[in-house]
């Protein structure tokens, strides 16, 4: 549907907006929106867990092994799977590939 959108850049900031957005939505949905079932995550959670996948992709260690508070790293790589296919609905799908 979105074809010709792959040409069109993002900036950084446009991206993190739409980031935001979309996990706003996700834990405080719109009206007549029912709120995704997150297993206790939080919106703040799931941006530090983007964050700190970013930060190890920087300094070259695993992206699976990034652990978050008293959540395993298994645990979060299973949660980051079911959140990726939820930014995938919502936000372009170049905005999704540069971010996740």
């Amino acid at each position: 549907s979105d074809a010709c959108s792959s040409s069109v850049e993002v900036s950084p900031e446009a991206a993190l907006q739409g980031l935001v957005g979309a996990l706003r939505a996700r834990h405080d949905p719109p009206p007549g929106q029912r709120a995704v079932p997150t297993s206790g995550w939080k919106a703040v959670d799931e941006l530090e867990l983007i964050m700190r996948r970013w930060r190890a992709t920087l300094d070259h260690s695993k992206k699976s092994e990034v652990a978050l508070g008293k959540r395993k790293a298994d645990a979060c790589n299973k949660h980051f799977s079911r959140l990726k296919s939820y930014l995938q609905e919502r936000l372009p799908s170049q905005l999704v590939e540069a971010i996740c």
